[in-house]
């Protein structure tokens, strides 16, 4: 999901006025906390290496190579990323929060509010297809965890294999470029695990979608009644 909606439509489409506004000020807090969390991870060795170790593994670069330095680059990209889930969480949430249940009402027997409804509706049963319908949320993110920590102790077991047997050897920029790599896939599962799937399972508890009442729900855009 994007971070910054700029039209109303858009903005009810991030943020779901039939979600419970304090259900999703935590979900929007838990995003945020992870965030910050990997920025503070990505930036704090190379502040450590600037103050410890001066141009040993950190050369800064001046105005003539600055466009040409990945760590100019790669400080622009951790910045940008930061600086949009702040944005996220400081101005499109509260914004989305003082003017989505009105809009939202607006909206009543439009096609845009239609057309919401079953992109929300198209969105949970993609999510929850492998799942029977009442299944909790523990056993979900319980699900996730066994699944993604078997592939990844494999997937590690292999890469260290493979660096054993043809004896590679690391320099400081490699090994922290792994692991920023390695935080950031661990920062994702984070996000879908505690900030999406509980998106998710609200969403489907919600009786705006109907969810669990069949598809002849009026609501739902294209439903029939037989």
């Amino acid at each position: 999901m994007s971070c910054c909606p700029s039209t109303p439509e858009r903005t009810v489409r991030e943020f779901p006025p039939f979600v419970p506004s304090d259900v999703l000020d935590a979900i929007e807090r838990r995003r945020f906390v992870f965030v910050f969390l990997w920025f503070v991870l990505v930036v704090a060795p190379i502040v450590a290496a600037m103050y410890t170790a001066p141009g040993e593994y950190v050369q800064v670069p001046d105005r003539s190579t600055l466009f040409s330095s990945p760590l100019a680059w790669g400080t622009l990209v951790v910045v940008a990323i930061f600086v949009k889930f702040l944005v996220r969480y400081t101005i499109s949430w509260p914004e989305a929060r003082r003017i989505g249940p009105n809009y939202w009402k607006e909206m009543y027997g439009t096609m845009e509010r239609h057309n919401t409804i079953g992109h929300y509706v198209r969105l949970v049963e993609y999510q929850f297809d492998r799942f029977d319908v009442g299944t909790p949320l523990e056993d979900m993110q319980s699900y996730y965890w066994t699944r993604w920590s078997i592939w990844f102790v494999t997937t590690s077991l292999v890469m260290m294999f493979l660096v054993w047997y043809n004896q590679i050897t690391f320099s400081a920029q490699t090994a922290y470029l792994v692991a920023v790599v390695v935080l950031s896939l661990f920062t994702a599962a984070l996000q879908f695990i505690y900030v999406q799937l509980p998106f998710y399972v609200e969403l489907l508890r919600s009786p705006e979608l109907a969810m669990n009442g069949g598809l002849d729900d009026e609501r739902i855009p294209f439903a029939t009644v037989l």
